[in-house]
């Protein structure tokens, strides 16, 4: 029997996100980039909309 790696939900998002084309290597560098700048102002925002002192 295989144990299935278990993830916190916004990790196991982004993973099936990232499982399907386009792959960022398919993208080119620009493309890469754009799609991991946009990645990360995603994960940016939904962390501070989470931290609300």
């Amino acid at each position: 029997m295989v144990n299935k790696p278990v993830l916190e939900s916004a990790a196991g998002e982004l993973a099936r996100a990232m499982a399907s084309p386009p792959f960022l290597y398919e993208l080119g560098p620009e493309g890469a980039n754009a799609a991991t700048a946009a990645m990360q102002q995603a994960i940016t925002s939904l962390r501070s909309a989470l931290h609300t002192d």
